[in-house]
Formats: structure tokens, C-alpha cells, sequence
């Protein structure tokens, strides 16, 4: 007697008509604990670099708010706050205008946006195993 095979052990092979699409089946290839462990691993360093950069980032810039702020208090920076509220006006405006007027925008940009959105949406369909370990890595690489 043969034992029955489990539908879920199929793997489906995406044909590679271009580099990326290569990338896409050969990670499909693999096992489920080799997709875990690729996610997890691959996740957790991404998170934890992510987290390095932010703290820095974020003790860069508050660091040089506060010592404006000190110049300021101490008479060392003079900020002329009428102008500073004219040129905020001014770059909101020059915003609202841009956004709202659709045909500044990039059509090539926007499909070449289209198009990756494409890409992502079918790797992760995929690779819903890999993808799903990738997203746990990043919380527990921030999170630790």
C-alpha cells in the first residue's frame, strides 16, 4: 500500500522569464522550515538595523532641535518668525497645487509604481510561508 500524499507538500514553480522572476522561483523551491528560517533570519537583521538607524536618527534630530533651542534662548540665533510663517505658507500652497492638479504627475512613474506593486503582490502570493517569517523577523529584530 502506498501512502497517500498531502496536497499541500505540491510546490508550484514559477517560470523565470527575467531576473527578478529567477529570484521568485528559486525561494519557492525550498522547504518550509529552509522559507522559515531564510524569513526569520533575514527579518530579525533587517528589523534590528532598522531599529540602530532609527535611534540614531532620532537622538541626531532631537538633539539638534534642543541645541537650537538653546542658541535661541541665549541670543545666539535670531529667527525672524514672520518670515518663517511666509515661506510655510508659500511651500503649502506650492503643495495644494501640485497635488491637486493630476496632470503634473509621472505616468512613468506611476507604472513603473504599478508594476512593482504587481511584483511585491505576486511574491508574496507565492511565497506566503517566507513572507510571513520575514514579517515576524522585523517585529522581533525591533522588538529585541
Amino acid at each position: 500500500m502506498e501512502p497517500a500524499k498531502a496536497e499541500s507538500e505540491s510546490y508550484e514553480i514559477i517560470p523565470a522569464d527575467n531576473s527578478d522572476d529567477y529570484l521568485i522561483s528559486t525561494i519557492k523551491i525550498g522547504s518550509v522550515s529552509s522559507q522559515v528560517a531564510v524569513g526569520g533570519i533575514s527579518g530579525w537583521c533587517v528589523g534590528h538595523i532598522c531599529k540602530r538607524i532609527g535611534l540614531l536618527a532620532g537622538a541626531t534630530v532631537g538633539g539638534g532641535m534642543i541645541a537650537m533651542k538653546i542658541a535661541s534662548d541665549r541670543g545666539y540665533i535670531k529667527i525672524n518668525w514672520t518670515r518663517v510663517n511666509t515661506d510655510i505658507k508659500r511651500a503649502t500652497d506650492k503643495l495644494k497645487q501640485a497635488t491637486s492638479n493630476p496632470s503634473n504627475q509621472d505616468i512613468a512613474s506611476s507604472h513603473a509604481v504599478a508594476d512593482m506593486r504587481l511584483k511585491i503582490q505576486r511574491f508574496i502570493k507565492c511565497n506566503g510561508v517566507l513572507s510571513a517569517s520575514f514579517a515576524a523577523g522585523i517585529l522581533l529584530g525591533i522588538a529585541y
